[in-house]
Order: C-alpha cells, then sequence, then structure tokens
C-alpha cells in the first residue's frame, strides 16, 4: 500500500518561519516524503522578514542596498 506524503505548512516567511522549514526539511530522513511550504502575505521580496534587504536607486549614482534589521525597530518613525 502506498504511503501518503505528509505536508507541513509554516504560516509566515520571516526568519522564523524560514528557519523553522528549513529545520524541519533538516530533520528528515528521507524529503521525499514530506512536502513543506512556506506560505507568506507579502511579494516575494520582503521574504525574510525584518531580516531582509531592499535596493534603492539612485540616479547617476548607483544601487544601494539596505538592510530592514534593527533599525526598523528602533527608528520606527524614520520609515512610516
Amino acid at each position: 500500500q502506498e504511503q501518503q506524503k505528509q505536508r507541513v505548512i509554516v504560516i509566515g516567511a520571516g526568519v522564523g518561519g524560514l528557519a523553522t522549514a528549513a529545520r524541519i526539511a533538516s530533520q528528515l530522513p528521507n524529503n521525499d516524503e514530506v512536502e513543506i511550504t512556506v506560505l507568506e502575505k507579502n511579494d516575494r521580496d520582503q521574504l525574510g522578514g525584518r531580516c531582509g534587504s531592499f535596493d534603492v536607486d539612485v540616479e547617476n549614482v548607483g544601487t544601494f542596498r539596505h538592510e530592514r534589521g534593527p533599525s526598523l525597530l528602533l527608528l520606527k518613525d524614520e520609515y512610516e
């Protein structure tokens, strides 16, 4: 009798959700038996939540990458 594939759904693709999905996957003896799905409400460029980054293009100067990290938590007024 064929065994049905188990499914795991992780809600949120912030650092906690991504770490959880990776941890579950790393603990499985055979990844073919389990399907892990990560659901995120934001666009793909928001993956990683507060640990993500974003790019700002400045004409005639270049592209600058900014980290979302702790500054979003410490300087909330600057980002709203």
